[in-house]
């Protein structure tokens, strides 16, 4: 018995990801955050976590109605059944979403479309999604993006260290990127009558009447 299956799974660098994400929404104007996931409330209750560290600093409250962590993602119609209990919860609603499962998502992008939310006016959402198998979305949203071929060759180096005795490298596997380039900047949304101007926000000027 080398030990293998006993090996934990190599951590990733999304938690610090998600903390930055939350601290661009926070400082956009975007307090009132919901998470859709499969199994991340332990690491909002975790104090050393840096999403709890982060909310913790902003002030930030995440009621326990807009976590919705509780189904397996691969159950029929799970994504779309979270996300209408999320959004039912209370009279005020949510106005940035983070979906941290690619596969919840396909279904809860239905159930946003369903209800005719404005996304990202209303919701800003960002996703989580595997580089090269990105899901199909209707509306513009922000991505997480995982490398596999990064983690998998961590695993690999893993597997080959303790085959010959050493120990597992202790560092979180940073294969785990925000890419915000392909929906426009947040910013854009929350600031009526601007628009991006290279990496920078810059004001639009109302059209001008023909009459």
């Amino acid at each position: 018995n080398l030990g293998l299956a006993d090996s934990p799974a190599p951590a990733t660098n999304e938690d610090e990801v998600v903390a930055a994400t939350i601290r661009r929404l926070v400082a956009a104007g975007r307090r009132r955050v919901a998470i859709l996931a499969s199994g991340y409330r332990p690491h909002l209750n975790a104090s050393f976590t840096p999403v709890a560290e982060t909310l913790k600093a902003l002030k930030l409250r995440i009621p326990h109605e807009w976590i919705r962590d509780d189904m397996a993602p691969n159950l029929p119609g799970a994504g779309w059944e979270q996300f209408r209990e999320l959004w039912a919860a209370f009279r005020g609603k949510p106005d940035a979403l983070l979906v941290l499962d690619d596969v919840l998502f396909r279904d809860a992008a239905l159930a946003i479309t369903e209800l005719g939310i404005e996304v990202p006016r209303q919701l800003h959402v960002t996703v989580h999604v595997n580089r090269g198998g990105e899901p199909y979305c209707p509306f513009p949203v922000d991505r997480l993006v995982m490398d596999p071929e990064k983690y998998a060759a961590r695993l690999v180096e893993d597997m080959v260290s303790r085959l010959t005795g050493g120990a597992l490298n202790p560092a979180p596997v940073r294969c785990v990127t925000a890419h915000l380039g392909v929906s426009p900047n947040i910013c854009t949304y929350l600031r009526p009558g601007h628009a991006l101007a290279g990496r920078g926000v810059r004001k639009q000027q109302p059209p001008r009447s023909k009459g």
